[in-house]
């Protein structure tokens, strides 16, 4: 009966990663700050991105200092079992964009997703703050981000 319990709720988690997006952040270096929306997060080494995010549009921020004078982001638009994925460069001390990486290994990162693979190294977005979040973004679309400096993705 146990194992019948752990197979419903690894059911449903799948279903839920098919219901939203993911980001893997790859080499992201401890101890950075890490933010999507309105919540921020110190990193640690086993940080590898985050899961669940409602689709739709994200605003995600990253600093390698606590004080955050060197704060950079991107907006994202994540799509239901959609999985972005951008790299750190430790030399622009910034994300790669997602056209970085090569198809092979974004395949190969985007099973491991689905497999569960890298469930224990993804954090999840908490949804405090969230539904106002997910309420204003709507409002934004494509052509009113590139007016604003910036399109989904970077």
């Amino acid at each position: 009966k146990a194992s019948s319990v752990m197979e419903e709720e690894r059911d449903a988690h799948i279903a839920r990663y098919r219901e939203t997006g993911t980001l893997l952040c790859l080499d992201m270096p401890a101890h950075a700050q890490f933010g999507v929306d309105w919540r921020v997060y110190t990193v640690t080494n086993a940080f590898m991105g985050v899961k669940f995010l409602p689709p739709g549009l994200h605003f995600v921020t990253y600093a390698l200092h606590g004080d955050g004078l060197d704060l950079r982001g991107f907006f994202l638009r994540a799509e239901p079992g959609g999985v972005t994925v951008r790299r750190w460069s430790a030399t622009d001390e910034e994300f790669l964009d997602d056209e970085s990486i090569g198809d092979d290994e974004r395949h190969r990162l985007t099973a491991a997703v689905h497999r569960l693979e890298a469930d224990g190294r993804l954090g999840i977005v908490e949804e405090d703050g969230l539904k106002a979040w997910v309420a204003l973004t709507p409002h934004v679309d494509d052509a009113v981000l590139a007016m604003a400096g910036g399109g989904p993705g970077g």
